[in-house]
């Protein structure tokens, strides 16, 4: 995950909560079992559900975050 990371860090748009919650993100899809749902994602992490859907309100560049991974 240190790629992801560091993209994230390049990101001056991101701040240190969101970059928190993007790590744990990723991590845990990446080890999920099955239908990628709110109520898995919290099963499996340290977020609630209520929480989670919180932090996927916050807007976030996607593209931009492509970019640097292609980059």
């Amino acid at each position: 995950m240190t790629i992801v990371s560091d993209i994230v860090k390049q990101m001056a748009a991101v701040r240190q909560p969101q970059r928190k919650f993007l790590m744990v993100l990723f991590t845990t899809i990446l080890a999920l079992r099955g239908r990628v749902t709110g109520r898995n994602l919290s099963r499996y992490c340290n977020y609630s559900e209520r929480t989670m859907a919180r932090q996927f309100r916050e807007s976030f560049d996607w593209p931009d975050f492509h970019q640097r991974v292609v980059r």
